[in-house]
């Protein structure tokens, strides 16, 4: 360290080490706060949406509508004829080459009028999943 001489004797500085350090540390810690700012990041950008896109989109929206209000439909059908049903239902396939299927078996009916209703209550749950989380 160094020493002035005041009146004659000989004196050490008074800045001391530890003042030092404290200076020292402040500068750091100025500098050091002005580094660890974020920097701004850039958002992306939202696409633009056309006119068209959004119509295209809305006649999506209506399609799936479209869809479910027949699956509605089917269905209220369907449960009306389990309401109905009674020992004199008959059960009628027929393909595009006229060949039938027909049966009049009670429990064959009861289980492929279940196994339809559980299939098309399972696509209306799809179809209103897909419509709630649709985005125009």
């Amino acid at each position: 360290m160094a020493t002035a001489v005041k009146n004659g004797r000989g004196k050490k500085e008074t800045a001391t080490a530890n003042t030092q350090l404290k200076e020292k540390l402040a500068q750091q810690a100025v500098g050091a706060s002005t580094k660890t700012l974020p920097t701004p990041v850039e958002q992306p950008k939202e696409p633009v949406i056309t006119l068209d896109d959004r119509i295209a989109k809305f006649k999506k929206l209506q399609g799936l509508n479209n869809q479910r209000e027949r699956l509605v439909e089917t269905l209220e059908n369907l449960s009306n004829f389990n309401l109905n049903q009674d020992f004199s239902s008959t059960f009628l396939l027929r393909d595009s080459g006229g060949l039938e299927f027909k049966t009049n078996n009670s429990n064959l009916i009861q289980l492929v009028t279940n196994q339809l209703q559980t299939t098309l209550e399972h696509r209306r749950a799809e179809l209103e999943k897909q419509i709630l989380e649709f985005n125009l």
